[in-house]
């Protein structure tokens, strides 16, 4: 995979494709899959520090210590694979939380502005 570049937060749909490729070429479609065979334990090790090897130094942490390209492969999925009925039941879940508070931000300031006498304090001569 030399002409792949690294994994960055901006290419993960394109690095995810040449990944997969590069596992299937090389007979190692379990990384993908996450079903380790007793087999493939060793290929397992190899791969986990090629993952490592192919995205960029502020990624790393994701998959720091881990022994398996398995397990990597499922933690930078998890983290980077946004398309996710969970993920957009969390983003709505967000949005709504956000939008509720501001509301009564809103609301609440128009209740202060409303108050009888509340703009009579302000000096409007100046």
């Amino acid at each position: 995979m030399p002409h792949s570049a690294k994994f960055t937060d901006d290419n993960w749909m394109e690095w995810l494709e040449n990944m997969e490729m590069f596992f299937m070429g090389v007979g190692a479609d379990w990384v993908v899959s996450g079903t380790v065979a007793e087999g493939d334990m060793k290929m397992d090790k190899v791969l986990v520090a090629y993952i490592y090897a192919s995205i960029e130094p502020e990624q790393c942490y994701r998959i720091k210590g881990m022994k398996s390209a398995a397990t990597a492969w499922a933690a930078l999925k998890q983290a980077y694979q946004k398309s996710t009925m969970g993920h957009h039941i969390c983003a709505h879940k967000e949005w709504w939380e956000h939008l509720l508070y501001f509301n009564c931000c809103l609301f609440a300031w128009v209740g202060v502005l409303k108050e009888p006498g509340y703009m009579d304090t302000f000096d409007t001569n100046t």
